[in-house]
This record gives structure tokens, sequence and C-alpha cells, in this order.
């Protein structure tokens, strides 16, 4: 993770904090994200000798499966809208997640999804962006935990350590550097062929190689 900034601490109210600041993304613009964040549980790219999940692509280790909640859900993705994630930091077993998740906001400031557990927000996930004449600072922030209710102590203390111990905070801060990071390669070819709708043809090595 030498390629960014990690911290984590724990919040006023007891939730987990986890943010990362991230190597600028060169050639990388707000607008460019803010389409990445509202077109990535749809798209395809065909690679010639088979077709892939643009998400599996982005991370091909970790990344497991994406989908729109509701198969009616018309791209890109809105706030109120919601995608289902599976995923596993670092490919370990143990860490592997199948999550709903809400999206709050996608602009070309930030793109915020929240998770919810018997009707109690239980995490947040926040990308900031910033943008610079080279390129796109982002910073990444997690919470894990609850911030109201009566169960509040309990579940903060108790159960957010237990299920997001040290080596998965570690596992899941070296997966978010990777998954960012790659974006530099990845988008500004998605980006250019965005108009080819939800399956894009990837360049011949000739042309481009990621």
């Amino acid at each position: 993770m030498e390629d960014a900034t990690t911290a984590f601490s724990q919040m006023p109210d007891g939730r987990l904090e986890l943010t990362v600041e991230h190597q600028r993304l060169n050639g990388i613009s707000c607008e460019m994200l803010c389409w990445w964040f509202g077109v990535y549980a749809f798209l395809e790219v065909d690679l010639g000798a088979h077709i892939e999940k643009t998400f599996s692509v982005w991370h091909p280790r970790d990344h497991i499966d994406i989908k729109p909640f509701l198969a009616t859900q018309m791209m890109p993705s809105n706030p109120g809208d919601y995608i289902v994630m599976e995923e596993a930091y670092g490919a370990e077993p143990s860490y592997r997640t199948i999550e709903k998740f809400k999206i709050v906001q996608r602009d070309t400031s930030k793109y915020a999804i929240e998770v919810y557990r018997a009707g109690l927000r239980v995490a947040g996930l926040e990308y900031s962006f910033e943008a610079h004449r080279d390129g796109t600072d982002v910073v990444s922030c997690l919470w894990v935990g609850v911030d109201k209710g009566w169960s509040r102590i309990l579940i903060n203390n108790l159960v957010v350590p237990f299920l997001f111990d040290v080596k998965k905070t570690e596992a899941w801060m070296q997966h978010n550097v990777e998954e960012i990071g790659v974006l530099e390669h990845l988008l500004p070819i998605l980006y250019e062929r965005r108009g080819e709708g939800r399956r894009i043809t990837w360049p011949t090595p000739a042309n481009g190689v990621f």
C-alpha cells in the first residue's frame, strides 16, 4: 500500500472508520469517475476470445459478481437505486461478502453508498473526488457500525471488532488501493468508447493493453 496513505480509527460514536488517500489518478477526470460509478454494475467488456463483466476485469482476483438489485433498473445507477455486489478481499474465502447497498450520492464530487440490516444503517463507503490539472485525487472512506439506537454500543464495541478485525481491515485497504489505482489504466479506454453502450469492445494489443 505504498502508493496510498491509509488510516483507521474509532469514531466518537464507536463506529470503525477506514480512510485511504490514493495516489493521484493521472488523466482521469471527475466526470469520468461519475460516469464509471453509474455504469460499473451494468457494463461488459468484449475481450475478443470471451466476454467479461467489467466488474471482474476491474479487479480479477477479488471481484466475483455484481448486478442491479432490480432487473428493470436502467443504466446509469442513480441515488436511491440498489446494487448487489459479491467480492472477497485478497481472494480470502473468509472475507467473502455479498452486500446489497443503496446509492446515496453520485456526482462529480462524490460517490457514496450505504448498507442496511434490519432497518439499521450499518456501513457506508464514500469516494470523494478533487479535480486537478493532471488528474483527480480520490479519498475512500469506509465506516462500519451503527450511529444511533439502543443497540449502538453493543454492535460497535462487540460485533464490529469481531467482523472487521485487523487482518480484514488491512485486506480491505489493500483491495481498495488496488481497485482505485487500476482505474488510471482501465477507465480512459472505457470512457472513450462509452457510446458503445452496455458492451464495450476492448482494443487489440496493438492499440492498447490493459
